[in-house]
């Protein structure tokens, strides 16, 4: 039976299974700002935008419990059922790498001015595009699955923006005698590393995505 088949069995299913996905994103969106505030020198508000982050967070952990026993009470889609509890949690873990991530710039506080400031805020972008664009694809697995590709072309081609810049900011980092300290260069390689791996986890995603597709075509 085809993806579309199965999923035409439930609208319900479908609008629980979007929504779940549109709170993740906002989720990461709010991690966008937080890092720009960051940047901009705003610290005062990065400790109550990470609490936010994962009050949404724990909003959408419970919207994915509802899904998964919506699934099963239904005893819908039985085939697809751990393929897509899989792709569910891990959206759900992208959404808590950032909560982390901005938790950790509000307490270990990174001087991250000067050109490194355009660079991340590129890097922040770019990563935050990676994750959308997977946002899309995996709406399009339960709603036009024949979209699911093109979604996850731009998936690899902002993973592959966010790998350049990442890689620019070690060279600045690692080149520039403005940074006295070793620790405080690792410092900030460790926070480029870890926004750049949200968009590590998203092509990860993707790369499943496009085997739950195989799947459901054969």
């Amino acid at each position: 039976m085809k993806l579309k088949a199965l999923f035409g069995q439930s609208k319900k299913l479908e609008k629980k299974i979007e929504e779940y996905l549109i709170r993740i994103m906002d989720s990461i969106l709010i991690f966008q700002e937080g890092v720009n505030d960051y940047l901009d020198g705003n610290l005062k508000d990065i400790p109550k935008t990470a609490e936010q982050i994962s009050s949404i967070k724990d909003e959408a952990a419970q919207k994915r419990r509802d899904i998964e026993e919506f699934l099963y009470k239904e005893m819908l889609i039985p085939d697809a059922r751990g393929d897509v509890l899989e792709l569910l949690e891990s959206m759900g873990k992208i959404s808590e790498r950032s909560s982390k991530i901005l938790g950790n710039l509000a307490i270990e506080k990174p001087d991250l001015t000067g050109r490194l400031r355009h660079h991340f805020q590129k890097l922040t972008r770019l990563s935050v595009y990676c994750v959308d664009e997977l946002k899309n694809a995996s709406i399009a697995y339960f709603t036009n699955i024949s979209a699911v590709k093109s979604y996850n072309k731009k998936v690899y081609f902002y993973e592959n923006e966010v790998d350049k810049v990442e890689e620019e900011i070690k060279k600045v980092v690692f080149a520039t005698e403005k940074i006295e300290r070793l620790s405080h260069k690792m410092q900030i390689r460790y926070f480029a590393e870890k926004i750049a791996e949200l968009s590590d986890m998203s092509e990860r995603v993707a790369d499943d995505l496009n085997i739950y597709v195989i799947k459901q075509s054969i």
